[in-house]
């Protein structure tokens, strides 16, 4: 009798300095108010690292059923995403990384004259509005990130929300590198999210060439099913 396997595949998209558009390197330098080789720098910090975990946050909800973000929701799962990526990174143990991230966030909050103290959760209604917009989306992320390195839960406290306890354990087995980033850190944190998992889960990659807001939160997820004899 054939045995019917079921595994989801996943497509993340984020960006590189060198394949960005000049239009869209000279807008990183007007967002980060900085040159170009500042620029260059956040996206390799940002981009290739901070949000691709962020995106696999977002991953361990969709893994719920829950393709789509209920409405009113779209705030605090933002939120959340961004609380997994900083409890990753926390829990690989990457403190110089962290204190890198946490300066260039300081920086832009003082840049743009935005109090990391704000209560995002009164802008829940709004959200959705500001996000259409790279300057607006970009200072409520930031203050996200500052919030969530305050912030004292575990990667196991986030884990067990995003996934309304779906997920009840990680592969802590797996020994994690610090300094890595791209495919590389998407594969290590998909085994260690998921290899204990029930279903069989890919995350692929791919960097796009020019910042497109609209399409910038999209995660593409198709559900296969395949027969083993």
């Amino acid at each position: 009798m054939e045995d019917v396997l079921a595994r989801t595949d996943y497509l993340i998209k984020s960006y590189l300095w060198n394949d960005l558009t000049s239009k869209s390197k000279n807008g990183l330098g007007e967002l980060t108010r900085s040159g170009y080789e500042n620029a260059k720098a956040f996206v390799s910090l940002y981009f290739n690292k901070y949000d691709l975990v962020h995106k696999i946050g977002h991953i361990v909800r969709i893994e719920l059923g829950r393709e789509k973000t209920e409405a009113g929701h779209e705030l605090e799962e933002e939120f959340l995403a961004n609380l997994f990526a900083v409890k990753y990174f926390q829990f690989k143990k990457e403190d110089v990384y962290l204190g890198d991230l946490a300066k260039w966030i300081d920086y832009l909050l003082g840049a743009y004259n935005i109090k990391s103290d704000i209560d995002l959760f009164s802008l829940k209604n709004e959200y959705p509005k500001y996000t259409e917009d790279i300057k607006t989306h970009a200072a409520i992320s930031f203050v996200m990130i500052r919030q969530c390195l305050q912030n004292t839960k575990n990667l196991a406290d986030v884990v067990r929300v995003l996934s309304k306890g779906k997920i009840k354990t990680i592969n802590t087995s797996i020994i994690t590198r610090k300094g890595i980033n791209g495919k590389e850190l998407v594969d290590e944190c998909k085994e260690i999210m998921f290899d204990l998992y029930e279903n069989n889960i890919n995350i692929d990659l791919e960097y796009e060439s020019e910042i497109n807001m609209k399409d910038y939160e999209k995660i593409e997820r198709n559900r296969r099913t395949t027969a083993s004899t």
